[in-house]
């Protein structure tokens, strides 16, 4: 695959995603925008630990411990990947898309815990109110769009700008060498 493709292959998605949104009924809307989430959580955990095999095997190996969405909103935030509000947003998302998830019936943005949840979430960084759609769908379809691409857009000048991690090893043993000098 050429750089440009490479490049161009999240936002490519991400421009899928939006068109199929508002297609969407509220579980699709939560479980699609859950899963992309994790995805993007995963594509800027990788391209910011690394290269090397055991930070794949962290989160992509069958029980791996960053395996879990929740797993990968708690890594990118302490790693300061994802500022205090993307945090408190992924986690809302989070606990929407379980209740999607594991309840076959009887849940939707009226009921009381997911209202709640919705009514929590920032406002939309990004994006202009769309009518057609419902308050609660759209600010939920504008808040995590727009999440979604700061860290699609992170991920990528994390790569461009070479801003992955580099082994703190090395600087502990040019670190001693100074300290030596210096007494």
């Amino acid at each position: 695959m050429a750089k440009k493709d490479v490049q161009d292959y999240p936002y490519q998605k991400l421009g899928q995603l939006l068109g199929v949104i508002p297609h969407e009924d509220e579980r699709g809307l939560i479980l699609s925008l859950s899963s992309f989430a994790e995805e993007s959580l995963r594509r800027l955990l990788m391209v910011y630990m690394r290269d090397v095999k055991s930070s794949a095997k962290l989160i992509e190996d069958f029980g791996a411990p960053l395996g879990t969405f929740s797993a990968k909103i708690a890594a990118a935030y302490a790693l300061g990947l994802i500022s205090d509000t993307q945090y408190a947003d992924l986690e809302q998302l989070r606990n929407i898309r379980n209740q999607f998830a594991h309840t076959w019936t009887g849940v939707s943005f009226k009921t009381d815990s997911v209202r709640k949840r919705i009514d929590n979430l920032s406002e939309p960084r990004h994006g202009v109110p769309d009518s057609q759609f419902d308050p609660q769908f759209d600010k939920v379809r504008r808040t995590f769009s727009g999440t979604i691409a700061e860290m699609e857009l992170l991920a990528e000048r994390i790569k461009t700008l070479d801003l992955r991690l580099k082994p703190i090893a090395a600087h502990a043993v040019e670190l001693t060498k100074q300290n030596k000098n210096r007494t």
